[in-house]
């Protein structure tokens, strides 16, 4: 076995030490050199055009070379793709390639644009360079322009694709089709396709590290039917429509690229793309979102950049159960949004801010947890809820300095709002409106506020427990046109205090509070009837002369309830009891 081997070892040195090199210069045919070389050949271009239609048909090098003229130019006169990679292990490099355009056989994207599974046929669509079926080649800093498809992979694995430029291409800067696989597309420039895409992708899992996106008149990078890719380090701006398109395309990694200034969103990811991670990419000043998320599951949001865009800076649309978690969503007219049955997303440790509607806002979603997250100095309000957004868990969030509310929700039932913080929010600290019903609101903090720490407005059948409301300058917790609530345990701390000052960035909210100033200026308010005890423990209200002669904790005496008929029966006598 041993000798068996030897004598292999010595016949592969012997055919490289035998690899000859060719050179092709102006009127030379470069396929005839191909068809003359012997595999490991290295065949060398010089400068010049030649027009021709090559295929590699044997594992050969063949090398551009500027001896005086620039690259040597290929040029396939609309004949065909004006290279083929048939063979494995073909080195090509240092070339322009152009005019391969099949005006015979027009795809049916001819003057529209349409997306098949299958890919880019090359019976269909002619490439400045082809890899039909090969492996283990290179493509190394060639220039493909004026192509159907500047650089086309089909049925290919396990090659390299690199520092390549693919400009002025009609329908894709590169392509690959037809399951390609474990192939290498790395710091390539694949920009102005028209009316395509810079990077398109069917149907294959591939490694896209460092290449140039940009300018295309479609899609950056698009990824169709196409699992397991890694999408790492790319740039791709100012495209037609979104940075990274993913549609149908699951368990993808994209990480750490630049998807800002497309007239779409920065990155969306459609029908059934799941299970994927997204993570640390900067997501800058696109037309709608900096990620839209549509009908897909179970994707990881982690630690993006959404600033600046359009729309939102991370939407999620009939998608269920994603984390979103540690991403900077700072300027966006809105900052994260969650609506139309986008349900079981967890919605985390993010820093939301300089909104100019909502930090947060859900319509139509429910059983969410939004937890731990900085909502603040949102235009409209930090976090609201709307329109039967039920069963959501809101918890332990800091949703302070907004003009708004802190934390909003409006015709919503069975939420949980547990532990947040809601401090200097210009209008209220956290305020139930317009048929709110069996939400519980316990243990938040509430304080610094104008209007009030906690207000329900025709709400009913909702528990507000364990809170402290502190210092909000026209009332503690008011409610107005609410019933069969109930409230007990919570702290109402200097509320609606003689000389307190209103504070807003806002003329509207000013001439609004102006307005209302007189109206349940104190430090507990109910129009209704409510329940502000639970039969043993009521509130403290720092307001409230209290007596309590037995020191069981409990006052004497009732406390009416300013605006109504409603009476805490065991208010408490101090703020550690009971």
């Amino acid at each position: 076995m041993k000798l068996k081997l030897l004598l292999i070892f010595a016949l592969l040195l012997s055919h490289l030490a035998g690899a000859e090199k060719i050179v092709v210069g102006p009127g030379d045919r470069i396929q005839d050199a191909i068809d003359k070389a012997m595999p490991g050949d290295v065949i060398e271009v010089q400068s010049g055009t030649y027009y021709e239609i090559l295929n590699v048909h044997k594992m050969l090098t063949l090398l551009g070379v500027d001896s005086g003229g620039g690259r040597p130019v290929i040029d396939a006169s609309g004949m065909g793709s004006a290279v083929t990679l048939s063979k494995d292990g073909i080195r090509f490099e240092g070339f322009v390639v152009t005019n391969s355009s099949n005006s015979k056989k027009p795809m049916e994207s001819k003057g529209f644009y349409k997306i098949v599974p299958e890919g880019i046929d090359p019976e269909l669509a002619f490439a400045g360079i082809l890899v039909d079926g090969s492996k283990n080649c290179t493509v190394e800093d060639n220039t493909a322009i004026l192509n159907d498809v500047g650089i086309l992979l089909w049925k290919a694995d396990d090659n390299t694709i690199i520092n390549n430029i693919a400009r002025e291409n009609t329908y894709a800067g590169i392509a690959l089709s037809e399951h390609c696989r474990n192939n290498t597309i790395l710091s390539n420039t694949a920009v102005k396709s028209i009316p395509g895409d810079g990077i398109r992708v069917s149907g294959s899992n591939n490694a896209f590290v460092d290449n140039n996106a940009s300018e295309n008149a479609f899609y950056g990078i698009m990824l169709w039917e196409s699992p397991n890719n890694i999408v790492q380090a790319n740039t791709a701006q100012n495209n037609g429509y979104s940075g990274l398109w993913l549609m149908d395309s699951s368990g993808n990694s994209v990480k750490e690229n630049n998807f800002s200034h497309n007239n779409e969103s920065g990155i969306s990811i459609w029908d059934a793309s799941n299970d994927s991670l997204i993570s640390e990419n900067d997501l800058y000043s696109n037309s709608r979102y900096g990620i839209y998320i549509k009908s897909s599951f179970n994707n990881s949001i982690l630690s993006n950049d959404a600033m600046a865009n359009d729309h939102s800076g991370i939407g999620l649309h009939m998608s269920s159960e994603n984390t979103v978690t540690a991403n900077n969503v700072a300027y966006n007219p809105s900052g994260i949004v969650l609506w139309d049955g986008s349900d079981d997303n967890l919605i985390s440790n993010n820093s939301v801010s300089e909104s100019e509607n909502y930090g947060i806002q859900l319509t139509d979603a429910s059983s969410n947890t939004i937890a731990k997250n900085q909502v603040c100095r949102n235009g409209h309000g930090g976090i609201g809820l709307y329109s039967s957004s039920d069963d959501n868990k809101i918890e332990g969030n800091n949703a302070s300095y907004n003009v708004g509310n802190g934390i909003d929700l409006d015709d919503c039932r069975n939420n949980v709002v547990r532990r947040n913080r809601a401090d200097y929010n210009e209008w209220g600290g956290i305020g139930l409106y317009l048929g709110c019903e069996e939400n519980s609101i316990e243990y938040n903090d509430v304080g610094y506020n104008n209007w009030a720490g906690i207000i329900l407005t025709e709400c009913q059948g909702n528990v507000v427990a364990g809170n402290n409301a502190t210092q909000n300058v026209l009332g503690g917790i008011k409610l107005k046109g609410s019933k069969d609530n109930l409230l007990f345990q919570n702290y109402l701390v200097e509320n609606a205090m003689e000389g307190a000052v209103i504070t807003t960035t806002s003329p509207l909210i000013e001439s609004l509070l102006k307005l209302a100033q007189g109206w349940g200026t104190s430090n507990a308010y109910d129009d209704a009837t409510n329940q502000w005890d639970n039969g043993t423990v009521g509130n403290y209200y720092s307001d409230f002369d209290c007596t309590d002669s037995d020191a069981n904790g409990i006052c004497d005496a009732e406390h009416e309830i300013p605006g109504g008929e409603s009476v805490d029966r065991y208010p408490l006598s101090g703020m550690d009891n009971p």
